[in-house]
């Protein structure tokens, strides 16, 4: 594992790019869960959206995205830099939920996409599975919903093309595990609990507004 001060050096590299490049905004800071393992759920719609949320947290955030990823060089040493745990898609992978839970007993922060793929016109979509009701739940840590606006139109699915475009995170209100219909059976509860970390985030993109695309080269801007 890369040490927090390369990780801190990255983060302020890719701050300096994102607030340049895509007027990086974050809102709700503040409800950033504090002395407690914590689970981010962001939507996801660009390879972009990464770097986006670990320059968002103010803590260290430990990710948890698909294997296939690091089989590209560059792409191995970012995801290891921001800790990433790989995980196997369209199947339960015990060992990479185990080791989020092994991040959660130490108080650490995890980053699991509940889409488990990209968007291709950054609208929030359904969760593959239930992976964060269960991690919330065995870790008993709190779900935080972080909505991601704009990396649809900066890095889209499918380009190689980076451009620009406002990007903003939101954070939602945290969704702590103990609320979940206690008393129920537990694999209900996991089920539960996605669908309200899912809901939490349709509502911040019904509350966010899409930005308008900058005129391109040779357009004027009408007054």
């Amino acid at each position: 594992m890369f040490s927090d001060s390369l990780y801190l050096f990255c983060k302020v590299m890719c701050w300096l790019f994102l607030k340049v490049w895509m007027r990086f905004n974050v809102e709700n800071v503040e409800k950033f869960p504090k002395g407690m393992g914590v689970i981010l759920a962001p939507n996801h719609a660009s390879y972009i959206d990464i770097p986006c949320v670990g320059v968002a947290a103010p803590r260290r955030v430990y990710f948890i995205a698909r294997d296939d990823l690091f089989s590209h060089w560059l792409l191995n040493w970012f995801m290891r830099v921001f800790a990433t745990i790989p995980i196997v898609r369209r199947q339960a992978d015990l060992s990479a939920l185990k080791a989020a839970l092994g991040q959660l007993e130490k108080k650490r922060v995890v980053c699991l996409f509940p889409e488990g793929t990209r968007s291709p016109d950054g609208k929030v979509s359904e969760a593959v599975g239930v992976g964060v009701g269960f991690l919330a739940i065995k870790g008993q840590a709190p779900v935080l919903p972080v909505y991601i606006a704009g990396t649809h139109k900066v890095f889209p699915k499918g380009s190689r093309t980076i451009h620009p475009h406002p990007v903003k995170i939101i954070f939602g209100d945290p969704i702590y595990p103990e609320t979940i219909a206690m008393g129920t059976p537990v694999k209900e509860r996991y089920h539960l609990l996605t669908e309200q970390v899912m809901r939490a985030l349709k509502d911040l993109q019904e509350k966010s507004p899409p930005k308008a695309d900058p005129p391109k080269g040779g357009e004027r801007i009408r007054r």
